[in-house]
């Protein structure tokens, strides 16, 4: 017991440096271009147009930005307020389910900075987008049942139908955050309505009428919250074009890699370790990872009679649940887009593989295997999880998101675009697309009019006093401007670049 309650205030302490974490991130990071046109498209508009359908209206978030923001006023906490209150939610609930579900300490810990620290996790954690939100109510109905099997005062206060409501109503709120993830909300709702009938019938025998009765609490409350939600915007959703997407599995795997490897954090990591950090996460993900996952599996097939019986039949039964409801989450997009053409997700919008897939891992490393090679093979793969999970803690960023990287520095640059303002008058900058949604938004919030209406993406217009663009491709324009680079970013390739007659030191 001392023992378990030691790991459990670990664990706790990880959860509480998680949420304050992306506090910080959420109130330093500068504002990014798909955050910004959330609020000036579909928040900061006198016109409720968040009611109508839009790729880039995640309808939930979009909702509580609005009530915030007409509350508090236009700030960083108030638009990224939704994102941070699916953060407390989502890492309550993978602090919840690791405590019940795991018991090893190290594994417990392990899949926890696995399923919170994960850097293709935390940035949507943080991010103004409907995304962190859609993943912590997915968690909450993968949570509920487990915490309902696993502890009898849980039983002795809730009833199977009550946790179906709960159910429910979390995954049309998961499908309120993001449409992306309405195959696998539909297939856990699906195996929640299974397990609520298989979990009445090993008590008693369950008549008809009781059958209907769970389907009908699994269904009807959240089809109510959806079609409140989000009924106007789906009802809407034929006009929207969707081009986001992969076109193969390949693409798909990729995107996942990329975020999910990206990046080692070098102000933590000592420069001489860098090079063999990197070949480690290579090497664990996803090679290491999946061969000591797959022989865990293989040697458990072997060993299945040697399994205790009834200790960890839940968790057997939920990671084949969950492995379940991944496969076919990523079967039924695939035949979407073989036959209906729909893309596959890409990055962001399969987001949720990441805790589904860190929770099948952890199903499998925490089944005993009482033979030296079961021992074995267990110690192996839960030596990989931790090191995988070290790996993510050394990735922890705090300037920049992974897929907006090139926005890092647009408040630093607005900022000294106000200066340069009040001092001498400089007005109407052109700006690269890359930048202008975030500037408009920054103007609205200090309000201020620097920005031009229209950004560079055709030409960059000649004879302005002050520019705002992207170096790699503006070099040409800068040089034959005469142009001199007052501010370069520090973590992207955004300068300013002034006409000669404006004061201030190149750079």
């Amino acid at each position: 017991m001392r023992i378990a309650t030691r790991i459990n205030i670990i664990v706790g302490g990880t959860a509480l440096a998680a949420i304050i974490w992306v506090a910080i991130r959420a109130h330093v990071q500068a504002i990014t271009i798909d955050e910004a046109d959330t609020y000036l498209f579909w928040v900061g508009r006198p016109d409720a147009v968040y009611w109508s359908g839009g790729a880039n209206n995640h309808v939930l978030n979009s909702l509580l930005i609005r009530l915030l923001t007409s509350i508090f006023g236009l700030s960083h906490l108030t638009v990224r307020g939704p994102a941070l209150f699916g953060a407390v939610l989502y890492v309550g609930s993978a602090f919840a389910l690791c405590t019940a579900l795991f018991r090893p300490p190290i594994l417990r810990w392990s899949i926890f900075v696995c399923m919170v620290y994960n850097p293709f996790v935390m940035d949507y954690l943080v991010a103004a987008r409907g995304y962190g939100l859609a993943a912590a109510f997915l968690l909450v109905a993968v949570t509920t049942p487990c915490l309902y099997e696993l502890y009898p005062t849980v039983r002795a206060r809730i009833s199977l139908a009550a946790v179906c409501c709960v159910c429910s109503i979390a995954l049309a709120l998961s499908f309120a955050g993001n449409f992306s993830f309405a195959v696998v909300d539909a297939l856990t709702l699906a195996g929640v309505c299974l397990w609520a009938n298989a979990a009445a019938a090993r008590h008693q025998k369950v008549k008809t009428s009781v059958r209907i009765r769970f389907l009908a609490a699994t269904l009807l409350p959240g089809l109510l919250v959806t079609l409140f939600l989000c009924g106007s915007v789906l009802n809407d959703w034929r006009h929207v074009e969707l081009i986001y997407g992969a076109r193969s599995f390949r693409e798909m795997w990729k995107s996942l890699g990329s975020a999910t490897l990206y990046e080692l954090n070098t102000d933590i990591v000592n420069p001489l370790l860098l090079p063999f950090l990197y070949r480690l996460h290579l090497l664990l993900i996803p090679r290491g990872l999946g061969i000591a996952v797959g022989v865990s599996l293989l040697v458990m097939v072997a060993q299945r009679r040697l399994l205790p019986k009834e200790e960890y039949v839940y968790l057997m039964q939920l990671g084949l649940s969950l492995a379940a409801i991944t496969t076919l989450t990523v079967f039924i997009h695939w035949m979407a887009f073989r036959i209906l053409h729909v893309l596959m997700p890409l990055e962001r919008t399969a987001l949720y593989l990441a805790p589904l897939t860190a929770l099948i891992v952890g199903c499998v490393a925490a089944m005993p295997l009482r033979t030296r090679a079961g021992q074995a093979c267990r110690g192996v793969l839960q030596a990989v999880v931790f090191g995988v999970a070290v790996l993510f803690l050394l990735c922890m960023r705090l300037n920049y998101f992974k897929e907006w990287k090139f926005d890092a520095d647009v408040k630093g640059v607005h900022d000294v675009l106000v200066r340069y303002s009040q001092e001498y008058g400089i007005e109407g900058v052109p700006v690269n697309w890359r930048y202008l949604s975030s500037f408009k938004f920054y103007d609205r919030m200090a309000n201020t009019s620097i920005s031009a209406d229209d950004d560079t993406r055709k030409s960059c217009p000649p004879g302005k006093l002050a520019y705002v663009l992207y170096y790699p491709d503006e070099e040409r324009f800068i040089q034959a401007q005469h142009l001199k680079v007052i501010y370069r970013g520090k973590f992207s390739d955004i300068v300013i670049a002034v006409d000669a007659s404006v004061p201030g030191e190149t750079k």
